[in-house]
């Protein structure tokens, strides 16, 4: 397993994500951030330094969080470009960003891409798909910088038109999105479902400026609301959670022969589908009754053509919900190829559920609460010493 850590190290990391310059993916196709570049080109001198002395044919999963998951993917494509790797990756990211433009997506499909984004995480947002640096970004941010603090309005043009991506593809993302999307039920209770929504209206609300509101789904902030309240991008608060919530769903669905969604989510959940689709079919009925000699007429097409597309998906998005209400768990898809070894898993499972909070009755797992102390929650999960926590040292068994 190869993790990439994401931001710790506050200023040279900020140099990294703010570095959005396209340059050209030596390795491949198309371009990509060239500050996530150079963070994956030292990664991959040192892993395969690594894998040079110790590969034998494993499967090797990268993975990572935040600025580490837009490295794990330029990594894992840098590995999967190698003959000798390429069979053996998989790659999982939480919450990272754009990372590459559309050329290096297209040409990067063949990677096995498991990316997971919770529902009101700013970070998978940036770079927006117009972005691009200048080669010398640091010159760039201290001159407009200066005009900003004289003439504001004036300088923040300037920013954005410095930064505006006029040549080559647009930014985007890479890899099969899984959603968490929580669902409340109101007394705090709330649970999240791991899936593939599909549809604009819950993936990232690009049709929420068409609708007058969107009943029942969980409302996602504007981008500077995330922005400040950015809780859902943190790993230990929120990503590990999420994950610990989806996995005793499948394993409770696995035990109970149940479905992975119970009927309640799935009633909640239909219902305001179905509340979407009626909005944006008013929406689209009342621009269709403007009279075409309108000024406007080019502009009510595109917006009638974007609603009819996103009713389509919101259809695929219900399809999805009814095959994931309807699908049955087997102990292989909880654990794997581990399945086929009982014992192991038996005696993993003893271990687990020697926790108290993991064996929750309900089908329904609720998320747990967010930790007040990140070092002594990753401690807790671990076994380990949570740092700047009183330790006892016993010298008699050390001497």
């Amino acid at each position: 397993m190869v993790c990439v850590r994401g931001t710790s190290e506050l200023l040279a990391d900020a140099a990294l994500d703010g570095d959005a310059y396209q340059v050209p993916f030596e390795e491949g196709d198309g371009k990509v951030h060239r500050g996530f570049y150079k963070a994956a080109t030292v990664a991959y001198s040192f892993v395969t330094a690594y894998l040079e002395k110790f590969y034998i044919g494993q499967k090797l999963v990268i993975t990572g969080h935040s600025l580490g998951g837009a490295v794990a993917l330029i990594l894992a494509e840098m590995l999967r470009r190698n003959s000798r790797y390429a069979p053996q990756i998989v790659l999982y990211t939480y919450g990272a960003p754009r990372s590459s433009d559309t050329t290096f997506i297209e040409s990067a499909k063949p990677l096995i891409h498991h990316r997971i984004v919770n529902h009101n995480d700013p970070v998978p947002g940036i770079p927006t798909t117009w972005m691009n640096t200048p080669s010398h970004p640091k010159s760039m941010y201290l001159g407009h910088g200066t005009v900003i603090a004289l003439h504001p309005a004036a300088g923040l043009a300037l920013l954005i038109v410095g930064i505006s991506n006029f040549g080559g593809d647009a930014y985007g993302h890479h890899g099969k999105l899984r959603h968490f999307m929580p669902v409340e039920f109101g007394e705090g209770e709330q649970s999240s479902i791991l899936w593939e929504p599909g549809c604009s209206t819950i993936n990232d609300h690009g049709c929420a400026k068409a609708l007058k509101q969107v009943n029942g789904l969980p409302n996602r902030g504007s981008w500077l609301r995330q922005l400040f309240e950015a809780n859902d991008h943190f790993m230990v608060s929120s990503y590990i959670p999420g994950c610990w919530a989806s996995l005793r769903r499948w394993q409770q669905a696995q035990e109970h022969k149940r479905s992975l969604v119970t009927w309640r989510e799935f009633s909640w959940m239909s219902d305001a589908l179905a509340n979407i689709e009626k909005q944006l079919n008013d929406i689209n009925r009342s621009i269709n009754r403007i009279p075409s000699a309108n000024e406007r007429h080019q502009e009510r097409i595109l917006q009638t053509t974007s609603l009819k597309n996103e009713l389509k998906k919101l259809k695929e998005t219900r399809d999805r919900l009814v095959a994931l209400h309807s699908q049955t768990v087997s102990e292989a898809d909880v654990y794997g190829s581990y399945a086929e070894q009982p014992e192991w898993v038996q005696e993993s499972l003893d271990r687990w559920n020697a926790h108290s909070e993991n064996t929750v009755p309900e089908q329904l797992a609720m998320i747990p609460p967010a930790a007040v102390d990140h070092d002594a929650e990753i401690a807790a999960m671990t076994g380990g010493h949570a740092v700047g926590a009183p330790f006892n040292l016993d010298i008699d068994s050390i001497v």
